[in-house]
């Protein structure tokens, strides 16, 4: 009986390894449409100055993405984000970048938040 090599064994998982990282990082900088389910953050309620994060599953890529506001445009908005989006099913369109290590959209524009129907989020006025 042959013996396998272990060396062997670490190349193939290495190079699996590394293919998927790639995959991942071809995909930032990318603009995409992510509708999901909103689930509670961080920030916002840490420190004044800090950023809200949202966070929306992409169920093609299977992780978890942070959905970004600075405080700038948390002050912006027409609608308080927490309040309104989460437990929420939305569409979010943005580039996919990286925040904190991690894939996230940071929203510039209000816009580019919509109902899973297309309509503007500041317009809601029931659950769906």
């Amino acid at each position: 009986m042959k013996k396998i090599n272990p060396l062997l064994i670490l190349a193939i998982l290495f190079a699996i390894n590394v293919s998927a990282q790639r995959k991942t990082v071809s995909n930032l900088k990318s603009t995409t449409t992510i509708c999901s389910l909103v689930s509670e953050g961080e920030g916002g309620m840490v420190a004044k100055d800090a950023p809200l994060i949202l966070y929306m599953h992409d169920s093609v890529q299977n992780q978890q993405i942070e959905i970004v506001f600075t405080q700038a445009m948390h002050k912006k908005m027409s609608y308080d984000p927490y309040a309104k989006l989460v437990n929420q099913k939305i569409c979010i369109t943005g580039k996919l970048s990286e925040y904190n290590n991690a894939p996230a959209i940071i929203i510039h524009n209000e816009n580019q938040i919509k109902t899973s129907s297309g309509e503007q989020v500041n317009r809601m006025t029931a659950n769906y």
